[in-house]
């Protein structure tokens, strides 16, 4: 995006400069024209000044010690006599430049070549075009100065849009002091919290419906079906608790239905990959990324490959987890992917070389409490450590 502004404001530029130095020469040319005729003309005044103190002497007048081949000469007496001297190639120039001056009556015409208009035009175009591209080179250079900062932002919020679209929750947006970027980062912000607010109310309504109606309608059922297998009852009392217990079970299985479909429903439906994609594109970034480490990488992919996931917060967990491996030096590393009628398993497992201390330690502990903080968003829940036979254990509901 840089580029192409850049490269815009630079035609632009370029055609702002390109019709001045158009306009510019034109204009210099006709101020030179009329710079060096007025020479002319005092070179003629100093020339009849000349030639009118040697005119009451017996000597003619000869303009000749004044003339060369571009340079014609004419005086005319104050008789109206003419003597012309020098200009042979006057008349064969494609342009010729004219100054006279008079004194007591003696006229002198000097008509001379255009060669040194033609040289001061160029030097002036020459010196025109250098200045028109020294000022496109610093516009360009300012230019891009200026807009560099405001593109990166924009190329940034592009990416966190995209981002949101996939399902992503934790967006990286760029901090910029120019009011527009700025609203557009506060409305992806604010776009991601109503995303995981959501989310969260979606998994307390599950826990709280599961808490507050699926356990009395469990009890109850219980009760009912006591009531229907005792023998001390009429059996009027015994069949209408038998349709009760049928009716509780039928509506305990009804809530568990909904209660998966809250459980399960995707983030972003137009986002939703195969686990198949999914692990795909783990097994380049991983594999990319862990080898410049020296890190040998295992992408296993078992269960069911079709299964639909959004990408978003499955991509998001994968990028935490991999941090985290990479800081706490697990190697090699076994990437473990497997689809289930309702929730996804990621197991990550390998030897650490050394237990992270320190800074390591405290951004392994970073990243996996993302990955915690994410996987609790999404209902799932995350177990394990390095050391364990599973390693970490990430399970989350499809969605």
């Amino acid at each position: 995006m840089t580029r192409r502004l850049t490269a815009a404001a630079i035609a632009i530029l370029a055609t702002v400069l390109a019709v001045f130095a158009v306009v510019r020469g034109i204009t210099n040319e006709q101020v030179m024209r009329g710079l060096l005729e007025a020479d002319l003309d005092r070179e003629a005044q100093t020339i009849a000044v000349a030639l009118n103190q040697g005119a009451g002497t017996t000597t003619p007048i000869d303009p000749t010690p004044y003339a060369d081949a571009d340079y014609r000469v004419r005086v005319t007496l104050p008789d109206g006599r003419a003597v012309t001297a020098g200009g042979e190639r006057v008349d064969e120039a494609e342009g010729q430049l004219v100054g006279s001056g008079t004194w007591d009556g003696l006229t002198v015409e000097l008509t001379a070549t255009d060669d040194a208009l033609d040289a001061a035009t160029r030097s002036a175009w020459i010196a025109l075009v250098l200045l028109a591209l020294a000022l496109a080179t610093l516009g360009a250079v300012a230019f891009a100065l200026v807009v560099r900062p405001i593109t990166s932002a924009l190329v940034v919020l592009a990416e966190a849009a995209n981002a949101l679209r996939r399902g992503r929750l934790q967006l990286q947006l760029p901090s910029s002091s120019v009011p527009e970027i700025t609203a557009l980062t506060d409305a992806l912000a604010a776009s991601s919290r109503r995303l995981q607010e959501t989310l969260h109310r979606d998994r307390d309504l599950a826990l709280r419906a599961a808490h507050e109606v699926r356990t009395p309608l469990t009890t109850l059922g219980l009760e009912l079906d006591e009531l229907a297998t005792r023998d001390d009852l009429p059996d009027d009392a015994i069949a209408t608790a038998a349709r009760g217990r049928d009716r509780v079970t039928a509506a305990t299985q009804a809530l568990e239905l909904v209660l998966k479909e809250v459980r399960s429903h995707q983030v972003a439906p137009e986002s939703e990959v195969s686990l198949s994609e999914l692990a795909a594109a783990a097994a380049v970034a991983w594999g990319a990324t862990l080898e410049a480490d020296d890190t040998e990488v295992e992408v296993v992919l078992t269960g069911d490959p079709s299964a639909g996931i959004t990408a978003g917060p499955f991509e998001q967990l994968l990028d935490d987890l991999l941090l985290a491996v990479r800081a706490a030096r697990v190697s090699p590393v076994q990437l473990a992917l497997r689809g289930g009628p309702e929730h996804v398993r990621i197991a990550v497992s390998g030897d650490a070389s050394a237990t992270p201390t320190g800074a390591a330690a405290a951004s392994v502990d970073q990243h996996l409490d993302r990955v915690r903080q994410l996987t609790d968003t999404l209902g799932g829940r995350v177990s394990g450590t390095w050391g364990a036979r599973d390693g970490v254990v990430v399970l989350v509901p499809r969605r």
